[in-house]
């Protein structure tokens, strides 16, 4: 994802708005890793043949012979370089205490934990705190703005 919007040639909201239709995880992302989709009977928002033609011409210095790769890794690992990295494991970590998560947040107890910086709360930033965090009030206390 940050490859497209850092990199796609048109103005900042093409690229979030391509990024967020080419770049989603459901089912069809199984055509990326080689195996078998049903395209009639997938619920996706786009046609991952189309999007990795289109992807390529818009973008054609990444290697997208990694993309195999890169998607079997996305799919068990978050970026450590981004928001996403708390959001994923705070939700492994406290499953059972996730109420709702969206975007830029996660409600730990039903109490919020935003997250609005997409670039902020990173692994070097917030590891050693959820190592530490025992129950998600730990994380709140600390991470929470007031």
């Amino acid at each position: 994802k940050k490859v497209m919007i850092e990199e796609y040639g048109g103005d900042i909201v093409e690229s979030i708005t391509l990024c967020n239709e080419f770049s989603l995880i459901d089912e069809a992302v199984l055509y990326y890793i080689g195996e078998s989709v049903d395209f009639d009977a997938v619920d996706s928002r786009f046609d991952p043949r189309d999007s990795l033609d289109f992807v390529k011409t818009a973008i054609p210095y990444v290697d997208w012979d990694k993309l195999a790769t890169w998607v079997k890794e996305g799919l068990t690992k978050s970026p450590s370089d981004t928001r996403e990295y708390l959001r994923t494991n705070v939700v492994k970590k406290f499953t059972d205490k996730v109420t709702a998560v969206s975007w830029a947040k996660v409600y730990l107890e039903g109490k919020p934990l935003e997250m609005m910086e997409p670039l902020a709360y990173t692994e070097k930033e917030v590891k050693d705190l959820l190592e530490r965090a025992e129950k998600p009030s730990d994380i709140l206390e600390k991470l929470v703005r007031r």
